[in-house]
């Protein structure tokens, strides 16, 4: 943990800003990306698909502010020298975004219908987007835990390998949005289906990458304990 305490203490604005930058910019534009690609598969796609996004964005800034809070809190820790805090609250962290992410995922999945009738959106535009806000609504789940996780590695001077997470996320469900969208390889050509389940598939590979880092340069391991015993004064 020593090496960790400099590490963190080293970094300079430049080398924890822009893998920061990169990173926030690509879990907001994984969205405009299926957006993009599904305008050249149907209109009406890209457009409930462009509705739905800007609808699950509001959550994902949500996360955001969570996950951000919890670098502040952590790295005052490590700066103070409280190692042992510092890791107890990167455990708090995980275990509130675990159910944030968790209860606005079923939010989104029940209530999805009505929160796109907030937009006007009618015919096959509506379909179009009740289907990806109830599909990706779900990746909310892995959303929330991999910008905690994101925390946690960002507090401790990792960055880059945070970045290199994301950056191979949005490769996979870039990949997918191609399948979905071509019919690459003979596959059937899914649409705005294909498209979402991508998005998930990626987020859930993050969520599993993010976990590895980590435990390797971290040497913490999270678990369903941590989900239970997130102390409720770190918390507030």
């Amino acid at each position: 943990m020593e090496v960790q305490t400099n590490k963190y203490q080293e970094q300079t604005l430049f080398s924890i800003s822009w893998p920061l930058f990169i990173e926030l910019a690509l879990h907001m534009g994984m969205g405009i990306i299926a957006t993009l690609m599904l305008s050249h598969y149907s209109d009406d796609a890209a457009a409930g698909v462009g509705v739905a996004n800007q609808l699950l964005n509001l959550f994902i800034l949500v996360f955001n502010v969570t996950s951000i809070g919890g670098t502040v809190l952590i790295s005052q820790n490590l700066g103070a020298g409280r190692l042992s805090d510092a890791r107890q609250l990167s455990r708090s962290v995980f275990g509130l975004n675990f159910w944030f992410g968790m209860i606005i995922a079923i939010f989104v999945f029940v209530f999805g219908q009505h929160l796109l009738t907030l937009f006007h959106t009618e015919g096959k535009v509506y379909e179009y987007g009740l289907t990806f806000v109830r599909i990706c609504g779900f990746s909310l789940f892995f959303e929330s835990i991999s910008l905690a996780l994101s925390a946690v590695l960002r507090s401790h001077g990792y960055t880059k390998e945070s970045m290199f997470v994301t950056v191979v996320m949005d490769l996979i469900s870039v990949g997918g949005n191609v399948i979905a969208t071509s019919g690459l390889f003979g596959l059937p050509i899914t649409g705005v289906t294909g498209v979402s389940w991508a998005m998930v598939a990626a987020r859930a590979f993050a969520v599993s990458a993010l976990l590895v880092f980590v435990y390797r340069r971290l040497s913490l391991k999270l678990g369903l304990n941590d989900i239970f015993k997130a102390r409720k004064e770190e918390i507030k």
